[in-house]
């Protein structure tokens, strides 16, 4: 039914919607971390280290979902989605940051492209444009808020809570 894959999909559509927040949202937070750390070229290392993870488990977690299934997949991205999240906030150098980084990274990739392939699995053809649009919008909107969220948490309560209240 239509309210069974509402549920289902905006489930899916919340893991999207803080991975697509989690690579943009350091963009603010460059500043304090790396003054934390005494690192001026940490920044780029944390950047650059939870994109190629996202780029590199996103081609894997389709094959790797054919084979084991998309509940082992999307149980996968979520726990190392929260580990990588839960190290970059308690990390206390700047090497341990980047591994939360990378780690953070492989389950925020997984998370992005096993929703849509669920949603190729669960919506017929006809109505799968709208259904990809709202995710679409759900990772734009991610993507985009992700600095000024960053920020504004950075101001009120600290750097790593921005990455705390990110844990699923």
């Amino acid at each position: 039914s239509t309210k069974k894959l509402l549920l289902t999909m905006s489930s899916l559509w919340l893991g999207t919607f803080f991975a697509a927040l989690d690579a943009t949202i350091v963009a603010t937070l460059s500043g304090p971390i790396t003054a934390e750390f005494n690192s001026g070229t940490l920044f780029s290392w944390i950047a650059s280290g939870y994109l190629v993870a996202n780029a590199a488990f996103q081609p894997l977690s389709g094959k790797l979902t054919d084979i084991y299934g998309r509940r082992a997949g999307i149980v996968f991205s979520t726990v190392f989605f929260a580990a990588g999240t839960v190290i970059c906030g308690f990390s206390k150098e700047g090497w341990m940051m980047i591994l939360g980084r990378i780690v953070a990274g492989s389950g925020g990739g997984c998370l992005n492209t096993i929703s849509t392939f669920v949603a190729s699995d669960l919506i017929p053809l006809r109505r799968r444009g709208v259904w990809q649009g709202f995710g679409n919008i759900v990772f734009g909107t991610g993507m985009g808020l992700g600095g000024v969220f960053g920020g504004f948490i950075h101001d009120h309560i600290g750097w790593r809570y921005a990455f705390y209240i990110q844990v699923p």
